[in-house]
């Protein structure tokens, strides 16, 4: 598939996501809010196991069989990690130190999880700009997104995206994340 073509799908699927207001804190990542697609490597992936698939019940090949069967739980199973990955996740708050407009803010996410299990390779993002964060147990994290200010007053946190490739990188998950909170920034220096 094209990249316009992909560009032009996503597009499409993320006016239909929620949330589509601001929420209030802390903002918690439950079933519903999960979205999952493949990546390009998850489609060559799914066409070279139905490839094998194909081949191995044209030949009778048992062994080739099971390990395509294999290969399938394998991607199933990394479907499941990655949506175990960003269930129960749980924005608590957000911050800034003050900076004149022009200036490059320092945003700092408070993200922790109820669930004590794992969670590696967790992606916040917003206009393009990344973080990545790992959360490991019950513990409380701060991930820092660097976003540019433009001007003066209260200036709106706006849509967070928070995705992971984890384990595989065969799928692509993810969730949006509005608070309704906001950071000051101050009038540009003369």
């Amino acid at each position: 598939m094209p990249a316009a073509a992909w560009r032009r799908l996503r597009t499409r699927l993320e006016r239909y996501q929620r949330p589509r207001a601001p929420e209030p804190l802390p903002a918690r990542v439950d079933r519903r809010r999960i979205y999952v697609l493949p990546t390009r490597y998850g489609l060559f992936f799914a066409l070279l196991l139905f490839a094998m698939t194909l081949g191995s019940l044209n030949y009778n090949n048992n062994p080739a069989l099971v390990l395509c069967f294999l290969l399938l739980s394998l991607s199933i199973t990394s479907l499941l990690r990655g949506y175990l990955s960003l269930r129960g996740l749980r924005l608590d708050g957000v911050d800034a130190t003050p900076v004149h407009a022009g200036e490059s803010q320092s945003l700092r996410l408070h993200f922790s999880a109820k669930e004590s299990r794992a969670r590696p390779g967790l992606i916040v993002e917003q206009d393009g700009v990344r973080a990545a964060f790992s959360l490991h147990g019950d513990e409380t994290i701060d991930a820092v997104l660097q976003r540019p200010t433009h001007r003066r007053g209260a200036m709106p946190i706006g849509r967070l995206k928070v995705f992971t490739h984890q384990p595989l990188g065969l799928f692509e998950i993810w969730s949006w994340l509005h608070p309704e909170s906001s950071v000051v920034v101050y009038p540009a220096l003369e």
